[in-house]
């Protein structure tokens, strides 16, 4: 009876996982694309194309500041999370022009360089005063003393606009794991999962040690986008991970008290905890950074969680009418006690449940005119506002991640290592289709010398051919690189190529030997290990040199010959032919006597 119950236990417990499983696995796995997309909607990707300029014109910004209180010291600041700007980018990427995709690759590889900027940083915030500044105002120079404010009883640092009273009341319990999303959807979109392949060993120990944040609706996306970056790494440990978290923190989401209570106590303390503040915000702070998958997850997981949610969107749209304009004359604490005007953080905690969850029209979503709410360069809740906007020209669709085609290419380097003046040299690399589909696509160089077979390819295990033609380089020595570029339906990729021009010549030549001596020199010679034999045109061997014995030998990469046999005897006038070989390389070559 024990053992029957036991069992009946188990099989109850997989059936409920199970269930739970397909429940939610669309919110995991399917993402959003909008298609069809009206060319009404070509004024706002204007804008937004505009908007981006602005970003990759200023390189890495500096976090946002932004006060409207009494006191000098009370301000706030936005997007100081590393990597946050990713995101942004990303979303965007689908409206951008091709020139501007391949600035935006660039920018986001820059930012991934520096350890500091990385979504999976171990600094929780970027330095608020190294960077472009985000602010349209001028933001006056300050001291940089450290001092201590009577007003807000802590010590701060002049120098950063007070950097350290908002950290220390507000901003030090900001999860910031929503910023792995960023990182996802940037490879998706331009197929750039180089930045994902190379760091995925940091990324998941990132996410392995901060994954509890990810309970909130503005933060659950960052187990999605694990689970997809482990299903492109083949990682299915990881995914499985990931996968039983979303799951975890889906069913804990259904109920929103459970969420407000997270977010209370340990994100966002500071505007719920003083009485004072409370009522000039709008408390929305769960939905920040919320991605169409959860706005889908919000409308369609329950009933009842759909209500919850919308009676509180609707609450912050009663308190602020015109919540879109962020320096209307509000009397708000957003900033500080007694403070005038609202933050970007209420776009970015409305916008996305209007567009997701609410199902506005775009008649309405037109309306907020969002294209003029940026409050300065990279304002991350206002663009992606812009950018839900234009999706609502389109028609909504959810494609499931897993049936997309995702590229592999083996090596990334090729290094041809030496090759001869006027040689050529041969290599493969393979194209593997790691995803679901058909990979196709085309390649290019970037330079002559690197020469493709074929040039374009359909399939799922394709051989390149890549030949380096010195003949075409026409060079004798130094190293020299460049790329192959591939873009196919499943992403692109870069395979760098390397080669080191090599020769060793004579010079004069033609040669008189009552003149001088032969000189064969080239960083083809390596000291104590070339030997040149010279020959007639009949095969006849005249001379044998060593780089390690010729006694007129006067630097390590020349070998020097007086023009006689190994009788002693001067060689007469006509054409020779000479070999070389060392440990790394062997060729010939031909020079003239002439008397």
């Amino acid at each position: 009876m024990i053992k029957k119950i036991f069992l009946t236990v188990i099989l109850l417990t997989f059936i409920l996982t199970t269930v739970e499983s397909q429940t939610y696995n669309n919110y995991i796995w399917e993402t959003y694309e909008c298609v069809n997309l009206s060319p009404e909607s070509q004024e706002l990707i204007d804008t937004l194309r505009t908007e981006i300029d602005k970003i990759l014109q200023a390189g890495h910004l500096a976090p946002l500041r932004i006060s409207g209180a009494d006191y000098k010291i009370e301000g706030y600041f936005l997007y100081q999370e590393p990597g946050r700007i990713i995101t942004t980018l990303a979303m965007a990427y689908p409206y951008l022009t091709e020139t501007q995709k391949q600035q935006v690759r660039n920018y986001v590889n820059n930012e991934l360089s520096n350890p500091a900027y990385t979504p999976w940083a171990q600094n929780k915030f970027m330095a608020p005063n190294v960077g472009a500044r985000r602010e349209y105002y001028s933001m006056i120079p300050m001291n940089s003393t450290r001092m201590w404010d009577s007003d807000s009883g802590v010590w701060v640092t002049t120098g950063v606009w007070q950097w350290d009273w908002w950290w220390y009341l507000n901003g030090q319990y900001r999860p910031r794991i929503s910023t792995l999303y960023g990182l996802w959807l940037y490879a998706y979109n331009s197929g750039d999962w180089s930045v994902v392949s190379k760091n995925w060993s940091a990324i998941k120990d990132y996410y392995n040690n901060n994954s509890g944040e990810g309970k909130l609706y503005g933060t659950m996306c960052a187990h999605i986008a694990i689970a997809r970056m482990a299903f492109h790494e083949n990682d299915t440990a990881m995914m499985d991970t990931a996968v039983a978290n979303a799951i975890n923190y889906f069913v804990q989401g259904t109920s929103f008290t459970y969420v407000e209570d997270q977010t209370r106590v340990n994100y966002y303390p500071y505007h719920y905890q003083d009485s004072r503040l409370q009522g000039g915000v709008y408390s929305g702070w769960m939905f920040l950074n919320v991605t169409p998958e959860i706005g889908r997850y919000l409308k369609n997981a329950d009933p009842n969680l759909k209500t919850t949610v919308l009676n509180r969107h609707n609450e912050g749209k009663s308190r602020f009418p015109l919540w879109w304009i962020t320096k209307s004359q509000y009397g708000s604490t957003w900033t500080g006690l007694e403070s005038v005007g609202l933050c970007p953080e209420i776009i970015g905690m409305i916008f996305p449940i209007e567009r997701w969850v609410a199902g506005v029209t775009k008649d309405t979503l037109v309306t907020y005119q969002i294209e003029n709410s940026m409050y300065g360069i990279g304002d991350c809740y206002a663009i992606e506002a812009l950018i839900y906007t234009i999706t609502a020209f389109g028609t909504d669709t959810w494609v499931d991640v897993r049936t997309k085609p995702y590229i592999s290419v083996i090596p990334t380097v090729l290094d041809f290592g030496k090759i001869e003046y006027g040689d050529s040299k041969t290599m493969e690399l393979t194209i593997k289709n790691i995803g679901a589909d058909t990979l196709y696509g085309t390649l290019t160089s970037d330079h002559e010398w690197i020469k493709l077979d074929p040039t374009s390819f359909t399939g799922n295990n394709v051989t390149i051919k890549v030949t380096v033609d010195n003949s075409v380089l026409n060079q004798k020595e130094g190293q020299y690189s460049g790329k192959i570029n591939i873009d196919s339906n499943g992403g692109t990729a870069t395979v760098d190529v390397i080669m080191t021009a090599t020769c060793i010549l004579v010079k004069p030549n033609p040669y008189n030997p009552d003149k001088g001596l032969l000189t064969f020199f080239g960083n083809g010679i390596i000291p104590d290990k070339t030997t040149i034999k010279i020959y007639t045109l009949s095969g006849e061997l005249v001379k044998t040199l060593y780089s390690s014995i010729n006694p007129a030998q006067k630097i390590a990469q020349e070998i020097t010959w007086d023009g006689k046999n190994e009788e002693g005897y001067t060689v007469t006038s006509g054409i020779y032919l000479y070999t070389y070989q060392s440990p790394t390389e062997k060729g010939i070559g031909k020079f003239t006597v002439s008397h």
